[in-house]
């Protein structure tokens, strides 16, 4: 997946597999005599028609017809939705995320504002209408102007509006999206509720680092380097590392990590309750002549 980084063969989720190789009709023919193999053994049959193969960008025209007749499976361009997920490549646009506002507005069409009352909209929105954006950006950092086109359609639904009639939002949105105990009625903002995900993808790369997921990442973005002392920004990173950079800030503050039983806390180094690290509060304070000959008890 990256140089120095795991070796995948093959993915398996639910009844789907997908199979890693190199872009050659070698390839591709040990692929398609471990799949003859496999339908032996298990009498089941390989549906060609539901299958497609990727190709990396840099993979010339003639290497992909080759491959494509030798498996007798279609190429394609992007492998579209997964369980409900974009399986995205390339650019994200507000466009990518079309498919998650259009179910909104479907869920939206099925119910009469003007029918529930104030404490059923909220019920509804709480239930039903949140869960279908969250479940998108739990591992992608959706278009900002898609987590407001989001809240906008709750807010009108929440008032009692539709798309040829506007009612007055008698609450700002800010009080409105507050936990009910600090007077709000609990409803999420997307823009706070994508990067509170996108900060637990963050916590769990530094608590899960023996998973495959957190690996592939961080041999290919980290470079040996902890999460906490790498530079934000490459511009040809994942949409999901992106996420997780911009969130990152707010992660190095203590809102997704924990320092657990201490042995991974770097002392100078890592931010402390205040965000500041300790190295930093020391120099501005104190010469640096007396810190090299400093002893600390800690």
């Amino acid at each position: 997946m990256s140089k120095g980084g795991p070796q995948i063969s093959h993915l398996m989720s639910a009844d789907d597999v997908v199979l890693f190789g190199e872009a050659s009709k070698a390839q591709a023919i040990v692929a398609q005599a471990s799949l003859n193999e496999f339908c032996e053994a298990s009498g089941q049959k390989l549906n060609v028609q539901k299958s497609s193969v990727y190709f990396s960008p840099n993979t010339n025209e003639s290497t992909m017809a080759e491959i494509c007749n030798t498996l007798a499976i279609q190429r394609t361009k992007d492998f579209g939705c997964y369980l409900g997920v974009l399986t995205m490549n390339g650019r994200m646009t507000k466009a990518t995320f079309q498919d998650v506002i259009t179910r909104l507005d479907k869920k939206l069409a099925g119910w009469k504002a003007k029918c529930l009352s104030l404490a059923g909209r909220t019920t509804l929105i709480q239930a039903a209408i949140n869960a279908i954006p969250a479940y998108s950006v739990q591992s992608t950092r959706i278009a900002r102007s898609v987590c407001d086109e989001i809240d906008r359609k709750i807010r009108r639904f929440l008032w009692g509006g539709t798309n040829l009639e506007r009612k007055t939002h008698l609450v700002a949105w800010d009080v409105v999206t507050r936990e009910t105990t600090d007077g709000g009625l609990g409803l999420r903002n997307m823009r706070q509720l994508n990067s509170a995900f996108l900060i637990k993808l963050g916590w769990r790369i530094e608590t899960e680092p023996t998973a495959l997921w957190a690996r592939v990442l961080k041999a290919k973005y980290c470079k040996g380097h902890d999460l906490d002392n790498v530079v934000a920004g490459r511009y040809s990173c994942s949409n999901a590392w992106r996420g997780i950079m911009e969130a990152l800030d707010l992660t190095r503050q203590g809102v997704g990590i924990t320092m657990g039983d201490g042995r991974k806390i770097k002392f100078w180094s890592h931010r402390w309750i205040d965000g500041l690290k300790l190295q930093e509060q020391v120099i501005n304070t104190v010469p640096v002549e007396q810190i090299n000959n400093r002893v600390y008890d800690y």
